[in-house]
């Protein structure tokens, strides 16, 4: 993303419902859609692969991720369809005879990440060798799913795994300037187990939307690198990156079950750069494979209409991500900077008139600096 826009999490806008009063609904088996198969996956197909994908009343385009799910080739595919504020009926009546594909049902929106963690839960206690976490107005390849899950079963540095130096094709080139140094997050030494591959991803335009993702905690933010630029090739080299956006991402089965998951309260933006840099600690680099290919279609998921919301997320979590990875001068460094790039955009959109923003950022701001999460609107969970 370019710099005033944060990548975590950079999928699909959640509204703020609240969270449940109830334990979600466990739906069995499910899905079949126009051109996926309602065959179950043969045995020895390849490795086992659980998405999980996130739905918040936008049936059509998660129909759509869940199908090119379903299309995958070379592993033993399933999908975990998570329901924020919604029973399910559609994709019940779509997926009736599909038994690749069960439900959760929550009855209202818990936000992105409580979501995908219960869909982590109940894909882990299967026997699957990856999950993938996929943003529901995405779409994979044939052979995205084989690409990310061989990428993580070479062991970093591997013959199989060409190193950051190593161009896949000669002819392309790159911004020379190696990825740490431009971002400012150093690989830890401990960092030595399967990697956390991401893919590239792009936009229905053909645009790079991300090719992993930048921290820089001096500045309070995570970032897409290369949103909104041309795919030129200038990133097509698999390489370690700082984290990489939950809109897709393959996370081996030994990194989940030491219980990481995503940090809830954020509800929505920056949990997944957050979990990708425990995952790290944990000893799991983040890698970016270019060949794996996934196509978002982002201007379905930031509706005009929901700006001030997620202005206020984005502010917040900027604050909240901050306190919780950097200390000494990178956070004082990080907070000056939050509150002055704040403060430039509060006086622009007064003058512009745009005062719902400008309360909504203000808001943001003020329960970042109390370390209250939770859904906007709503009582407030403190932020550990």
């Amino acid at each position: 993303m370019n710099a005033g826009h944060v990548s975590a999490h950079t999928g699909s806008a959640r509204t703020s419902s609240g969270a449940p009063n109830e334990g979600p609904e466990s739906v069995g088996p499910r899905p079949s859609a126009a051109g996926a198969s309602s065959e179950p996956a043969p045995a020895g197909c390849g490795p086992r692969v659980a998405a999980v994908i996130v739905n918040y009343r936008q049936p059509e385009l998660t129909r759509e991720a869940i199908d090119s799910v379903l299309r995958s080739e070379g592993v033993c595919v399933s999908v975990w369809l998570v329901e924020n504020a919604g029973a399910g009926q559609w994709a019940r009546k779509v997926y009736d005879n599909e038994p690749r594909v069960e439900i959760i049902a929550n009855p209202e929106n818990i936000g992105f990440g409580a979501a995908c963690n219960q869909g982590i839960d109940r894909a882990l206690a299967e026997d699957n060798d990856f999950i993938f976490l996929l943003n529901n107005d995405a779409t994979v390849d044939l052979q995205t799913l084989t690409l990310l899950a061989t990428a993580s079963s070479a062991a970093l540095g591997s013959p199989a795994l060409p190193s950051a130096d190593a161009p896949m094709n000669p002819a392309e080139t790159r911004d020379p300037r190696p990825l740490r140094r431009q971002s400012g997050y150093g690989a830890s030494e401990t960092e030595t187990r399967n990697p956390i591959p991401a893919p590239k991803i792009l936009l229905p335009d053909g645009r790079l939307y991300a090719a992993g993702g930048l921290v820089e905690l001096g500045r309070a933010r995570a970032r897409n690198r290369g949103i909104y630029e041309p795919d030129r090739g200038q990133y097509d080299r698999r390489e370690p990156v700082d984290f990489a956006s939950a809109c897709a991402l393959m996370i081996p089965r030994g990194a989940l079950e030491g219980g990481i998951r995503f940090h809830e309260p954020y509800f929505l933006y920056y949990e997944d750069a957050d979990l990708c840099l425990r995952l790290r600690k944990a000893g799991f680099p983040i890698i970016y494979e270019p060949r794996a290919r996934v196509v978002h279609h982002e201007s379905a998921s930031t509706p005009q209409v929901r700006r001030p919301e997620l202005l206020y997320y984005e502010t917040r979590n900027r604050l909240v991500f901050l306190l919780r990875h950097a200390g000494g001068w990178k956070r004082a460094a990080g907070m000056l900077y939050l509150l002055g790039a704040t403060t430039a955009k509060l006086a622009r959109r007064s003058m512009r008139r745009r005062f719902g923003e400008s309360r909504a950022m203000l808001r943001g701001l003020i329960d970042g600096v109390r370390g209250q999460g939770g859904p906007s609107g709503r009582k407030k969970t403190k932020v550990d």
